[in-house]
């Protein structure tokens, strides 16, 4: 039997439980996302299987499984402009003023929009996982020796120089 799925009149599935193997209401094209069918989606993402394939093409990043090349980076959603290579799960981030590291501080996401060019030029070395610099890096160079951060290593200037 054809099911109508709630919140895609014309999306009709066999089991609407199966959304997440690529049917959706939106298809997304270079300017905006467009109405249209489950084919129109299936034909513009055929390996996109989301567990919410109305979140493609919706306006927001939703990141994670969303944000891949099956899903057209989340219908453009998680495009950042400038930086066509750049897929992060937060572009709202890339050249907001600060430096974020880990996946924002890549050459393809212009070293976070540039925020991070500073900290790479004098730093160089410093590698800190994302988790972790996400959750310390505003005690990063801030007067404060923090010899549990971290960026207390040589390559990271013992702290920014907190720790000197």
């Amino acid at each position: 039997g054809d099911c109508l799925v709630p919140g895609f009149p014309a999306c009709h599935v066999d089991k609407p439980s199966n959304m997440g193997v690529g049917y959706a209401l939106l298809a997304r094209t270079t300017a905006r996302p467009v109405a249209g069918t489950c084919a129109s989606f299936n034909a513009s993402f055929p390996g996109c299987k989301v567990p919410n394939p109305d979140r493609i093409g919706s306006g927001v990043c939703s990141g994670g499984v969303y944000n891949s090349r099956e899903c057209g980076w989340d219908g453009g959603d998680c495009i950042v402009e400038g930086f066509p290579e750049c897929h992060v799960d937060d572009p709202s981030w890339i050249g907001d003023g600060d430096c974020h590291g880990g996946e924002h501080n890549t050459e393809e996401c212009g070293w976070d929009g540039g925020d991070c060019i500073e900290f790479n030029n004098k730093y160089p070395d410093c590698k800190v996982d994302t988790t972790y610099w996400i959750e310390t890096f505003d005690c990063f160079g801030d007067g404060c020796c923090d010899d549990w951060s971290p960026f207390y290593t040589e390559e990271c200037g013992w702290d920014g120089g907190d720790c000197g």
